[in-house]
């Protein structure tokens, strides 16, 4: 199917919109700590958590994220693992 453009039909009026085929995308470069892909690549069972954060905190996560093509909870768990191995690391020199 080749690209087509079409008038968005909710939102903003005027703006187009194009359709690509899957084929058509190209894999996005991502750079992960191997403690971090340790933990993202293994199967592991996820405990939902609630978290207060301020509205502008999550914006800017969203930002980021879209900017390596993550959700931006991905992000921000990858944040977490690696905070927690660097507080292993330290804890383990002193």
């Amino acid at each position: 199917m080749p690209q087509s453009s079409r008038p968005c039909q909710a939102g903003s009026p005027g703006r187009v919109v194009r359709s690509w085929e899957w084929n058509q995308l190209k894999p996005a470069e991502v750079e992960v700590s191997p403690d971090v892909r340790r933990v993202t690549l293994r199967q592991s069972r996820k405990k939902p958590v609630t978290l207060r954060l301020e509205e502008q905190q999550i914006e800017r996560a969203k930002k980021l994220a879209r900017a390596k093509s993550l959700s931006y909870q991905a992000l921000m768990r990858s944040w977490i693992s690696e905070g927690i191995a660097r507080a292993e690391r330290l804890r383990k020199r002193a």
